[in-house]
């Protein structure tokens, strides 16, 4: 499957917030229709890929942080979200644990490795 890419000509630190956002969830939205025409011959590790993504694209109004008191907003900071990137989930687990993020990482370490500072 080809990857969406429709900034592809734009220096990453000149794209906006929303260039990042259409780009993900438009290539989300391409790897959810590729795997569903070939739902009857996926492995069982692709068909939970496919859950997660489709849980990806299901709106949560739970998960808006207006209206919320400060207790409520932190318990939302510290529940870990997937995200489907491996890269992302890493950063996400640190996050949501209060532990240090190293957003210059590339290669994702051993889970058995993320939680040591």
């Amino acid at each position: 499957m080809g990857r969406y890419k429709p900034y592809k000509n734009v220096p990453f630190e000149d794209r906006t917030l929303g260039d990042l956002l259409d780009e993900f969830y438009s290539s989300v939205a391409m790897e959810i229709d590729s795997l569903s025409s070939q739902r009857a011959d996926l492995t069982p590790d692709q068909l939970e890929r496919l859950a997660d993504l489709e849980e990806m694209m299901i709106v949560d109004e739970r998960g808006s942080l207006r209206g919320l008191s400060d207790e409520e907003s932190l318990a939302v900071w510290s529940t870990i979200h997937k995200t489907g990137d491996p890269l992302a989930d890493y950063w996400e687990y640190r996050s949501a644990k209060g532990l240090s993020v190293d957003l210059d990482l590339e290669d994702v370490p051993p889970r058995s490795e993320w939680d040591k500072e």
